[in-house]
C-alpha cells in the first residue's frame, strides 16, 4: 500500500517529512486530496496527516462527513461511540471501514475532527433548481455570504470541471451548468468551515477528493476568501503512474493550486 510523493514544479520525489518543509504561513491547512477509498492513498495521507501533526496541526477536516454529522464524529473521537456505533449511524455515502486506520490516528494524535460538508440532498437541489435554491438552504453561512460566494468567479475552475465530469450516466443528466454550481456549493461550504476551523484551533489537515483540492477556486481558494490569514499545501493524488499523471496534470498546471502529487507505489 505505499505511495510515491512528487513536487509538481520538476517532478522530483520527495518523502512525506519533506512536505511540510515549505509551510506556507505560520498558520496553515495542509490539503490531502485523495483517490476515495483506494487503500494507497488512505496509507500515504495518513503518513502525512502524521508529518502535520508534528509540524503543529491541531484539527482534521473530512469531506466523509456531513456537518449535520458533527455530533457523531465528536462522540467517535471523544470515545463515548464504539466504531461499531459510528458505522452504524454513519449516513455519508463513504466505506467509512477503509478510513478506520486514518481516523484512528488522528484520534491518536488528539487532533479535533470537523465535518466539512453540505448534506448530499442540498448539493443535489442546488444541481437541479441552481441558485436561486441557496435562498431557502439552511448552511453554516449566512445566506446572501452563501449566495455571493458560491456565485464567484475563479479562473480556470469552470473549465477544469467541465474537463472532468462525465458526459454519460446520472450525473450527466443533471447538466453541466447544475453540476459546476453544485460542486462550487460544496467547496464553498466546505471553504467556510476549514477557514473557521483555522481560526478556532489554527493549523490543520484537511481530506477530501482530489478535485476538490488541486486547482484555483477549490476548497483552499475559498477557504483563504474567507479567512486571509492562513497558508496552505495542497497535495493532489491519481491512481495512475507518474507518466501518465504528468501528462494530464500539465495541461492545466497554470490553473493548479496543489504543490505535489501521490501515486501508487510502483507506478
Amino acid at each position: 500500500m505505499a505511495c510515491g510523493i512528487y513536487r509538481l514544479r520538476d517532478w522530483s520525489r520527495v518523502e512525506a517529512g519533506e512536505v511540510l518543509g515549505c509551510r506556507p504561513a505560520r498558520r496553515w491547512i495542509l490539503y490531502l486530496g485523495e483517490v476515495h477509498e483506494a487503500g494507497w492513498s488512505i496509507y500515504c495521507n495518513t503518513m502525512l496527516l502524521r508529518e502535520a501533526a508534528k509540524a503543529g496541526a491541531r484539527f482534521l477536516g473530512l469531506e466523509h462527513f456531513t456537518y449535520d454529522q458533527q455530533e457523531l464524529l465528536d462522540e467517535w473521537f471523544a470515545g463515548t461511540l464504539d466504531w461499531g456505533g459510528l458505522t452504524g449511524k454513519y449516513t455519508g455515502g463513504f466505506r467509512l471501514d477503509a478510513y478506520k486506520p486514518l481516523l484512528e490516528e488522528a484520534r491518536r494524535l488528539g487532533l479535533r475532527p470537523v465535518a466539512l460538508f453540505p448534506p448530499r440532498r442540498l448539493a443535489g437541489q442546488v444541481a437541479r433548481m441552481g441558485i436561486d435554491a441557496l435562498d431557502s438552504l439552511e448552511t453554516p453561512l449566512p445566506t446572501s455570504l452563501l449566495r455571493e460566494a458560491v456565485a464567484e468567479e475563479y479562473r480556470g475552475y469552470r473549465e477544469r470541471l467541465l474537463s472532468l465530469f462525465p458526459r454519460e450516466g446520472p450525473m450527466a443528466r443533471l447538466g453541466r451548468e447544475g453540476l459546476i454550481l453544485a460542486q462550487a456549493f460544496k467547496d464553498t461550504v466546505a471553504g467556510y468551515l476549514a477557514a473557521e476551523a483555522s481560526s478556532r484551533y489554527g493549523s490543520g489537515v484537511v481530506l477530501a477528493g482530489w478535485a476538490h483540492v488541486e486547482f484555483n477556486g477549490s476548497i483552499p481558494s475559498r477557504a483563504r476568501r474567507f479567512d486571509p490569514g492562513h497558508g496552505f499545501l495542497a497535495v493532489t493524488a491519481r491512481e495512475s503512474g507518474l507518466d501518465e499523471a504528468r501528462i494530464g496534470l500539465e495541461e492545466w498546471l497554470p490553473v493548479t493550486i496543489a504543490s505535489f502529487l501521490s501515486i501508487p507505489h510502483g507506478h
